[in-house]
């Protein structure tokens, strides 16, 4: 198989990264550390997709969460059923966060 040299440059705090994973792991020097883990995250770059999609999820709904908290909270108030705010937040809590 051909082989085609990529290079490139890195900070010294991850030059001293890639130094200890690469003892850690056995490798023979931070450069066969570095190759090695290039071609595992191309290999897993779907899996890595997964992953940040999921979080990006995660995120919108703790946001639309907070956000659906607030608008029960005015809810409440305007409609008389608390008399503030902070009390509403106390329902939203108990009702929605057991």
């Amino acid at each position: 198989m051909e082989s085609i040299s990529i290079n490139f440059k890195v900070s010294p705090k991850m030059a001293a990264e890639l130094d200890r994973l690469a003892e850690e792991y056995h490798e023979r020097s931070r450069h066969l550390y570095a190759r090695r883990a290039v071609e595992e995250y191309l290999k897993n770059s779907r899996q890595h997709y997964i992953e940040y999609s999921l979080k990006e999820i995660r995120d919108e709904i703790e946001k639309l969460r907070e956000e659906l908290s607030t608008a029960t909270g005015v809810l409440l108030v305007k409609s008389g059923k608390v008399e503030t705010m902070e009390e509403a937040m106390e329902w939203v809590r108990k009702t929605f966060c057991p």
